[in-house]
């Protein structure tokens, strides 16, 4: 009787259940940041409506501090279009009232540094730069 209850002991005793595999440190983001934090952090931004030069620089230091691959979901986001939306329209109303151009080249790093494409400024003579052409132009020759 007690071989048999050693041996249930040792191979019996029902199926173990296996260990829950370790968590992955990086699915949450550094240093315990949720995958929304950039979002939460977009949507901050655009609530304070605050765009001065420490504002941008508190932003952009806490944007740098995100994961990559949490930055680019955020840009795929209708917030952080939003928020490309605004700064665009902040830079054309800069334009429009004539600020100098360190306020709107700061905007506009500030715009780059977050992966946004922005427009370009006009150039000093008002022309605007042609479009690189990558073919030849079609004629259309009749017979």
């Amino acid at each position: 009787m007690l071989s048999a209850v050693l041996f249930y002991g040792l191979f019996g005793g029902g199926a173990r259940t296996p260990d829950p595999p370790p968590a992955d440190p990086t699915a949450a983001g550094a240093a315990g940041e949720t995958p929304d934090a950039a979002l939460a952090l977009v949507d901050e931004f655009l609530q304070e409506d605050a765009w001065g030069p420490s504002e941008r620089a508190r932003f952009l230091l806490e944007w740098q501090r995100l994961p990559p691959g949490m930055q680019a979901r955020a840009r795929e986001a209708y917030a952080f279009h939003h928020l490309t939306a605004e700064l665009g329209a902040l830079i054309d109303a800069e334009r429009a009232a004539g600020s100098g151009e360190p306020t709107i080249q700061g905007l506009l790093d500030f715009g780059r540094a977050l992966g946004m494409a922005l427009p370009e400024p006009p150039r000093p003579d008002g022309d605007v730069e042609p479009l690189p052409v990558d073919r030849p132009a079609e004629t259309t020759a009749r017979p």
